[in-house]
């Protein structure tokens, strides 16, 4: 077992180089603001390894799997992806797939359609829970009513109920196959949604045909690079990452993604300057805080690190490596007994979210965790 010298950090990130890769592993949890359905993650490859090769069950996976495990209300979250807005839901309550003859069905339409707006409405106050009754009495009414499948998927995204979201798409999609205009919006969906399900390969699909039907889908390609990353390809998943900001050079989206990649390169400064922006347009994302920490930590700045961890904390929400953040830092100060304390408690955050590999890494360490000598 290696240990943490907090008198030799230069030395300690040089001897990080040679561990292998890990990956970013996959259920997330998101908030958008209003009209986004948020998504995408990434796997940070040589990442948390290179950044903190002795920072037992801190590696990349930690990252992402913070967002997906938390059980926190989503809005409290505030996450930055968002692959589908309130726009690419308007208008969708009139598809040309219908047909009607007579005056009754029109009628009927008619009703739906409003009933479908009213719905849009209450999507775009967040209350997610009503949509999903909405559309579903839409449903009851009508089966083949495309666009309530859509909407209810976003809704049921938003709830972290992410099979229900694939099945939502998939039916528009079934439904919908001559709504080119909109069919980009529902792979982008459910590519979120395998890719949230730990089923990487069919987020590539998934996202490939988003692309396919939106070739400027700044979105798509997002999703696709955390689907790669998560696959460990991180040449294709940089690539869609450049993509996605050449497209949309102000993309919250790729500037995360490329934040997350940095961090992977040890790039620390890089890292932050993203992180930074977009912190600037959406503060609420608490686990940001704790990312900029730990480059932070990285470049020196323990104050600075601990209070971005603090910072994610006061959102109300937990993630394991906030706690294993500040487990570093306190051992770095030499308080042995508060850092066992944080690491402790990140365990057992592994430990509820079912991710043993990292709870048992961190155990092993706490175990064989000694006081700091100096050199």
């Amino acid at each position: 077992m290696m240990f943490f010298n907090p008198y030799s950090p230069r030395r300690y990130l040089a001897s990080s180089l040679a561990q292998g890769i890990l990956a970013v592993s996959g259920r997330a949890k998101s908030v958008c603001t209003a009209a986004a359905i948020t998504l995408l993650g990434l796997t940070f490859l040589a990442c948390w390894q290179v950044v903190c090769a002795n920072y037992a069950g801190l590696d990349a996976g930690s990252v992402l799997n913070a967002q997906m495990n938390t059980l926190n209300a989503q809005r409290q979250y505030g996450f930055i992806y968002q692959p589908i807005g309130v726009n690419d839901l308007s208008g969708a309550e009139a598809p040309p797939m219908y047909q009607f003859r007579f005056d009754g069905q029109l009628r009927e339409k008619s009703a739906l359609d409003r009933a479908y707006r009213n719905a849009l409405a209450v999507f775009k106050q967040e209350n997610y829970p009503e949509v999903i009754k909405q559309c579903s009495d839409i449903l009851a009414r009508q089966k083949t009513y495309a666009s309530a499948y859509l909407l209810r998927g976003a809704a049921y995204f938003y709830q972290r109920n992410f099979q229900q979201a694939r099945e939502d798409a998939s039916q528009f999609i079934n439904l919908a196959a001559n709504r080119k205009n909109t069919l980009d919006k529902a792979f982008t969906l459910r590519a979120a949604s395998q890719w949230l399900l730990g089923q990487y390969q069919e987020a590539i699909s998934d996202a490939t045909q988003a692309i396919a039907y939106n070739p400027k889908s700044a979105r798509a390609y997002a999703i696709r690079s955390a689907a790669y990353l998560a696959n460990k390809e991180q040449s294709k998943a940089w690539h869609d990452v450049s993509q996605a900001l050449a497209l949309d050079k102000n993309s919250l989206e790729g500037l995360f993604s490329r934040a997350m990649i940095y961090l992977s390169r040890a790039q620390f400064s890089d890292s932050m300057k993203d992180i930074n922006v977009v912190l600037s347009q959406r503060p609420s994302c608490a686990l940001c805080y704790t990312i900029r920490g730990f480059d932070a930590l990285a470049l020196g700045d323990k104050a600075r690190a601990e209070e971005d961890a603090r910072k994610t904390l006061s959102f109300g929400v937990e993630f394991p490596i906030t706690y294993s953040l500040l487990g570093h830092i306190a051992n770095q100060n030499h308080q042995t007994a508060d850092a066992k304390q944080y690491f402790e408690r990140a365990v057992a955050l592994y430990r509820a979210s079912a991710d043993v590999a990292r709870a048992e890494r961190l155990e092993a360490f706490i175990e064989d965790m000694t006081p700091p000598v100096a050199e």
